[in-house]
């Protein structure tokens, strides 16, 4: 009698509340002819491989930015439109409304070609000096209460050129091009959130291009860049070694013809932009990896606006509502989940898995959480 009423009320509650939680990325680019940073935030369809985009956004004057997001917070990092000044911006995603509410733009540092990534709370960025071809970084951690961030020391890791950086449960893994020439280097390096620094391996090359870029998830490396000469893209997936030192690259594989490559992955899904080889178009492909073949099945190639130097990030929810594994989270999860509504740790009904928030209990913040992903 119990489970019944238990599954009227929440079944009642469900119908008026349930709103799916997206799967959205953030992205960001240049315009043309002119130093402003332009952003949107898109719905990403995985079974479609498209993105739902929403309208094109005024961000902020500057160049080369890069942008990422986790959850519904994200963090934007640019050069100054003059000069070699380095801000960002924290920011906070409305999925329904596809917009970032951005906090206070705040200066940082100084240098060129900014790259950052984001963890949770915790943030590391790299960058190219002012002047030269030396390579920093630092590590923060977001206050999101101030929509700011409190940054350790920059600290010199090599030398090189374009860095780019991912960052999965403290390991780095950081990529550039050489000082001079078209070689590819990698570093590996683990995070202490304490001191804010970086712990770094040797530096390994890896290939040969330009410009590539870095993201990581749950020990899964994708890597993407342009050719040596320029105009077509190329990829490779890995994984961290056994000491997490290292990556074991797959092969370099062809995809696409472009400049100025840009990656992403969450949760198995992999998202890339980049400008057209011959003119200012931007383009997309949305995609899935395959981490044993090493290998990304990517789908159709979309064009999606005009600008330069695109960046993207994505968030992409787990299913952990999933109770009985079918792929999809619906109404035989809720039976299950009914079942267990309201018992607490140690009691007969009391399951780990139906308690979604971790405290013990399985009461409404659990269904709250439940109901976004239902129907997903």
């Amino acid at each position: 009698m119990r489970v019944f009423r238990f599954t009227i009320f929440l079944c009642a509650c469900l119908w008026a509340i349930s709103i799916p939680a997206a799967d959205v990325v953030v992205e960001m680019h240049q315009e043309e002819e002119v130093t402003e940073l332009r952003y949107r935030v898109g719905v990403i369809d995985a079974e479609s491989e498209s993105v739902d985009w929403g309208e094109v956004g005024a961000h902020d004057d500057g160049r080369f930015p890069s942008v990422a997001v986790d959850g519904g917070i994200v963090v934007e990092v640019h050069q100054s439109h003059q000069g070699t000044n380095l801000w960002y911006k924290v920011g906070k995603v409305d999925a329904a409304t596809k917009t970032v509410r951005w906090g206070t733009g705040r200066k940082f540092d100084g240098g060129q070609y900014p790259m950052v990534a984001l963890d949770g709370r915790v943030v590391v960025e790299v960058h190219q000096s002012h002047a030269g071809t030396n390579l920093w970084y630092h590590v923060g951690i977001v206050d999101t209460a101030a929509d700011s961030i409190v940054w350790g020391d920059s600290g010199k890791f090599d030398g090189g050129r374009f860095p780019s950086v991912a960052l999965s449960d403290g390991v780095v893994v950081e990529v550039h091009q050489s000082e001079e020439g078209e070689r590819l280097w990698y570093n590996v390096g683990t995070v202490d959130t304490t001191s804010k620094s970086i712990t770094w391996g040797d530096a390994q090359e890896y290939d040969g291009g330009r410009t590539p870029s870095v993201d990581m998830d749950d020990g899964m490396v994708i890597e993407m860049h342009e050719s040596i000469g320029g105009g077509e893209l190329w990829y490779r997936v890995g994984g961290l070694g056994a000491r997490r030192r290292t990556v074991d690259w797959g092969e370099a594989r062809k995809f696409d013809r472009g400049i100025a490559p840009n990656v992403a992955v969450d949760n198995g899904i992999v998202m890339e932009v980049h400008e057209s080889h011959s003119a200012s178009d931007l383009w997309y492909h949305v995609g899935s990896v395959d981490a044993d073949a090493k290998s990304v099945y990517w789908g159709t190639g979309w064009n999606y606006g005009e600008g330069i130097l695109p960046v993207a990030s994505i968030s992409v929810r787990g299913r952990p509502a999933d109770f009985d594994g079918s792929g999809q989270v619906d109404f035989a999860d809720f039976l299950l989940f009914a079942k267990a509504f309201g018992s607490d740790a140690g009691d007969m009904d009391f399951e780990t898995r139906f308690d979604l928030d971790g405290d013990g209990r399985i009461g409404f913040n659990d269904f709250i959480r439940f109901a976004q992903e239902f129907g997903t």
